[in-house]
Formats: structure tokens, C-alpha cells, sequence
């Protein structure tokens, strides 16, 4: 469906459906939520509902342990620039635990 869209499109898209999983979206650091965004974007966040749960919890550094219990970053044949991406969210996770 996206393939006659603008990258606006599909980023105000993904957006509104990541504000309705983290309602504290617009609340939370830049370099957080830019991390989130792409793993709204790209399905990870989706996949990761208990994540979510912690996340929305306010439990941080829990929620970055959970977000890397992903079947995609477990997988050894799985590439690096992927796990790097998984990785990029549980330390911005990690990160702003340490910040609140």
C-alpha cells in the first residue's frame, strides 16, 4: 500500500499508529523517539507487544531487555546491520532509564 505514498505519508501513517501504542511519544527525548520511530516503521515494535507494555510502564531498562528477546535478533543468520537496529532501541531504552 505504500508504494504510491510520499515518505510524509508514511511516516504521519506509522506515527499516529506508534502514538496509539506509546501515548507518551511526544513526551519522550528525540534521540528516543527516533529510535522508536524506526522500529514503528520497520515492524519490530509491533512484534514486541510486552515491550511495549514495559515501555509504557515507565519500566525502561526492562523494557530494553525484553526488546532484544526478538526472534530476528536471536537468529545467527540474521545480518549484523539488523541486529544493530534491534540494538540502537534497547540502548536508547537503556539510556533513558538512566536519564529518569
Amino acid at each position: 500500500p505504500w508504494l504510491n505514498k510520499t515518505f510524509k505519508e508514511a511516516f504521519v501513517h506509522h506515527e499516529n499508529r506508534f502514538i496509539k501504542r506509546i501515548p507518551e511519544y511526544l513526551t519522550l527525548p528525540e534521540y528516543l523517539r527516533a529510535e522508536l520511530m524506526q522500529a514503528e516503521y520497520r515492524g519490530d515494535l509491533g512484534l514486541s507487544p510486552k515491550a511495549v507494555r514495559l515501555l509504557n510502564d515507565g519500566r525502561y531498562e526492562a523494557a530494553a531487555t525484553e526488546f532484544l528477546d526478538h526472534a530476528e535478533y536471536k537468529n545467527p543468520n540474521t545480518p549484523s546491520g539488523i541486529k544493530k537496529r534491534i540494538e540502537a532501541v534497547s540502548l536508547a531504552l537503556r539510556l533513558y532509564s538512566k536519564q529518569t
